[in-house]
């Protein structure tokens, strides 16, 4: 390489500008957790700016029942007939999906390791790039590791000087800041699609005329249905946290304790027949 190491030095990213990055990334996702899209469109941007990169791409390593693809959440346009400082890029709206990971993309994927290309005469592997995109002479593909499961990866490609590991070592704040949103997100949406599961269920225990009670271990109401509103009289604000007790009479609590709570506890489970009483008495 013809560069120098002064001159080389100077092209690597400062510690403002990762840092930078890095809490426009953060922020941004803070703000709006389901605007992954847009978080990661910004960052890309940045590190295109950072590594002088012409284009690439950021996204998720979904892992299904015929083995992990990657899905894009950022890349750059395609630059067709712009020079590299008109590149930028943008929220991928649309679902981009690499099934065949035997490319460079895929290397990165299935050995979990930092890919550092830099052969403009050699293939470059099953890659379908988009008609009149420029040539692939350059690639650094980072996968986003967290607790030994890739779950992204960060694309780019086309750096005049090529990419080095000590360009990786810079970014890797930056990289791992990506990872974190990216398990943040994966979190986010496992507990949207628990919340849509809860209401769900709760639409259709409402739905049930009959009366359907739950509690914990210790007796105390954690769900109480439509149904049970009109039997007993007694709103879900007012029943939801108070102790079965409530719907015996008085006389009856020693019965609730020895014969229904008790058996429930050392069985797990426990069937009887009992009588129960309205909020009126």
């Amino acid at each position: 390489m013809s560069t120098s190491l002064q001159e080389y030095n100077h092209l690597l990213p400062s510690a403002v500008a990762i840092s930078d990055a890095m809490i426009r990334a953060l922020s941004s996702y803070v703000v709006d957790q389901s605007n992954i899209r847009g978080v990661f469109g910004q960052v890309l941007n940045d590190i295109l700016c950072m590594t002088h990169s012409d284009y690439g791409f950021i996204g998720e390593v979904i892992h299904s029942e015929n083995g992990p693809f990657f899905k894009g959440y950022a890349l750059t346009n395609s630059c067709l007939n712009e020079p590299s400082e008109h590149c930028s890029a943008y929220p991928n709206n649309m679902d981009m999906e690499f099934h065949n990971l035997d490319s460079l993309l895929g290397t990165a994927i299935k050995e979990k390791a930092v890919v550092l290309w830099s052969h403009p005469e050699s293939d470059i592997g099953d890659v379908t790039l988009p008609q009149g995109h420029p040539p692939v002479n350059s690639f650094l593909g980072v996968p986003l590791i967290f607790e030994h499961e890739i779950l992204g990866m960060i694309g780019v490609a086309n750096r005049a000087q090529g990419y080095e590991q000590e360009l990786v070592d810079v970014l890797q704040p930056l990289f791992d800041s990506c990872t974190t949103i990216i398990h943040a997100f994966h979190k986010h949406r496992e507990s949207q699609a628990i919340e849509e599961a809860f209401y769900s269920q709760v639409k259709i225990l409402n739905q049930i005329h009959d009366s359907v009670i739950s509690t914990d271990i210790d007796g105390f109401i954690t769900s109480w249905n439509d149904g049970s509103e009109r039997l007993f009289g007694y709103t879900r604000a007012e029943i939801v946290g108070e102790h079965v007790s409530i719907l015996y009479r008085e006389e009856e609590h020693r019965f609730l304790e020895e014969e229904v709570i008790a058996p429930l506890k050392a069985k797990g489970s426990h069937e009887l027949v009992v009588q129960l009483k309205h909020k009126s008495g």
